[in-house]
């Protein structure tokens, strides 16, 4: 277990710094144009929509909320560290830090999915 958690401590800050690249390469091409704005609206409020109007939404949708799960999965680690939060507050952090690394994970994966099956039909 030592290694393990020696090895997810030390590529932590890899991990933030490449998400940081990440938002800046690609935040404009992931960004929200006015199609996508009409079609979220039309889907938040259950209306049907046009086909043409959701296309692209899933994988900008799912980009977005990934990094920004990046920022409570790191900064529960960060204020972990110092002792701010007492015992049972320590204990949240590293729940919180599980269960949004979890959220995390599985929408890189729902966005990976997306993003594949994307290329597939627009080659």
């Amino acid at each position: 277990h030592g290694y393990t958690l020696m090895m997810h401590v030390g590529l932590a800050p890899v991990f933030v710094i490449s998400a940081g690249v990440v938002v800046v390469a690609w935040g404009y091409r992931c960004r929200l144009n006015e199609c996508d704005r009409r079609g979220l609206a039309s889907l938040l409020c259950l209306k049907k929509t046009d086909p043409a109007d959701t296309v692209d939404l899933g994988w900008k949708l799912t980009f977005w909320l990934a990094m920004g799960l990046v920022v409570p999965v790191s900064l529960s680690m960060v204020l972990g560290m110092f002792q701010v939060v007492g015992t049972h507050g320590q204990e949240l952090l590293i729940s919180l830090h599980q269960y949004t690394g979890l959220a995390l994970t599985l929408v890189v994966l729902v966005h990976i999915h997306l993003v594949i099956r994307r290329k597939a039909v627009c080659p």
